[in-house]
């Protein structure tokens, strides 16, 4: 397993509708619970989960990302995942949660797809 460390933080984009989180090292059970509530909190039309430096996610941090998929659609607001790695994303398919969340190459492409 990877390192078992997450360092995180929000960016705004130039489009004032998106919001980023910049994930980096392992989204694992350790690491949830500062998340969770602050993944609630974001009020922006498109949620960018930039996964680009995220090297690893357990089921417990992929809780966390259905459990904010849902806050954020029941607000009709949407989630993407930019930057994923074929290791990050099995976890969406296999789990068959990948059809709720598009996936992009890059945080600009996401961003693009307002």
């Amino acid at each position: 397993m990877p390192q078992d460390h997450l360092d995180y933080s929000f960016q705004p984009t130039a489009n004032s509708r998106c919001t980023v989180l910049a994930l980096r090292g392992a989204l694992t059970l350790t690491h949830i619970f500062a998340l969770q509530q602050q993944l609630h909190d974001v009020d922006a039309d498109l949620l960018i989960l930039d996964c680009t430096a995220l090297e690893y996610i357990d089921s417990a941090g992929l809780g966390v990302v259905v459990n904010s998929y849902v806050s954020q659609s029941n607000k009709g607001h949407r989630i993407a995942l930019a930057g994923a790695s074929d290791r990050v994303w099995a976890l969406f398919t296999t789990t068959r949660v990948d059809q709720f969340f598009p996936r992009f190459p890059t945080v600009a492409a996401a961003e693009n797809s307002l």
